[in-house]
């Protein structure tokens, strides 16, 4: 059984390879500032190769807003072939489909945005009602404490003022009062008593022996001292070196880890786009890598006013920190799957090709949702570093 190309060590260096080349085309100014920073010519060399790419972009391409307006041309051209295939096979559930997936994962970041913003609200409605019902039965409680705490002092008073009178000076009748219960206790449990004082006994020993022995670490610590210190700063120092070597490995490998996931975003978009039409799964998955696509696109670049649909203060942030004035790369990409999705419908006019197996249709959603988070904080830097 031949394996997947992300089951592969060649299928995630080629993700990689393609994820890296996606970013510098998208981030060549970040990726020359830190190309700059580790010292890493081959790197700097690279990130100006992207820059002069995407300047040649900018002066042979259509302008973004005229890209913008092929993808809307390309999205109906995608829903007409795929009504006609839904049609010729007479499946209308395949349309039915394609629409609601393309509907909803172009929304994806909209419906997560809009999704945490409620959550957070109930979270803190729920919070805010639970410490008024709290406050509320403090405020039961509170009187009930205060006045079983004034009847014990009560009852304590009546009981002094009852014997005070009575015993006038004579405090010593309730002092021998007092030893013949102590006596009464000691005789009734005799043996307790015993086995307490050989306990006590035996910790008053063991005290005597953790006193002399700490004397005596106190005297090897005068000799050996500076020594064990030496010892423990120079192992401080591996571990804080060790510490920072994990970090920086952590780091890396998070940042490859990153890297290889957009390039299997783009990946798996491609492969979805050609298999946009070979039955149900085939169509969702197809519908989710053109809707994906066109989510980033539209995040990253405001067209049409679509992040004032988000709540206020993700709108701001998404303004703040993703905004980029023509991010013609990704109108580029979008407009490629799109292109792939109605080639993939149009061959299975004839007849439906074989439907993708449930196993790749999960990894496919697993991917492509993990691609578009990663993407979107790529979007995020880019539209930092790239000012």
């Amino acid at each position: 059984m031949v394996k997947a190309p992300r089951q592969t060590i060649w299928g995630v260096i080629f993700s990689l390879l393609i994820g890296a080349l996606y970013i510098i085309l998208t981030l060549p100014k970040g990726t020359y500032r830190l190309a700059v920073q580790l010292g890493w010519g081959w790197l700097a060399d690279f990130a100006r190769w992207g820059s002069e790419v995407n300047q040649a972009m900018s002066r042979n391409l259509p302008p973004f807003s005229e890209l913008m307006l092929y993808v809307v041309y390309g999205i109906g051209i995608y829903l007409g072939v795929l009504m006609l295939l839904s049609l010729r096979h007479l499946q209308l559930g395949l349309f039915g489909w394609g629409l609601f997936s393309l509907v909803v994962s172009t929304c994806i970041f909209h419906l997560i945005a809009w999704i945490g913003f409620v959550t957070v609200k109930v979270v803190w409605f729920v919070l805010w009602l639970l410490a008024i019902i709290i406050r509320f039965l403090v405020s039961l409680i509170d009187p009930l404490v205060r006045f079983l705490k004034d009847l014990a002092l009560g009852i304590l008073d009546l009981i002094y003022r009852f014997l005070q009178p009575i015993l006038g000076n004579l405090w010593w009748i309730g002092a021998i009062f007092l030893l013949f219960c102590l006596i009464f206790i000691i005789l009734k449990f005799w043996n307790s008593f015993v086995e307490a004082l050989k306990l006590a006994f035996w910790i008053v020993v063991g005290l005597a022996i953790s006193v002399g022995v700490g004397y005596l670490l106190v005297l090897l610590w005068r000799i050996i001292g500076d020594v064990v210190m030496a010892i423990l700063r120079f192992l401080a120092r591996v571990v804080d070196f060790i510490v920072i070597i994990i970090k920086l490995l952590a780091i890396g490998l998070g940042l490859l880890i990153a890297i290889a996931t957009v390039g299997q975003l783009l990946l798996d978009q491609l492969k979805g786009a050609l298999s946009a039409g070979n039955h149900r799964r085939g169509v969702i998955i197809g519908a989710i890598a053109i809707g994906s696509s066109i989510a980033i696109l539209l995040l990253v670049s405001n067209v049409y006013g679509t992040d004032s649909l988000l709540p206020t203060t993700i709108a701001q942030f998404c303004l703040d920190f993703l905004h980029q004035q023509a991010p013609i790369l990704d109108a580029l990409i979008c407009l490629a799957i799109l292109g792939l999705s109605v080639l993939g419908i149009l061959r299975n006019l004839p007849r439906l090709l074989t439907e993708p197996s449930l196993d790749e249709f999960g990894k496919s959603l697993v991917y492509t949702a993990a691609g578009v988070v990663v993407a979107g904080a790529f979007a995020a830097i880019g539209a930092e570093t790239e000012q």
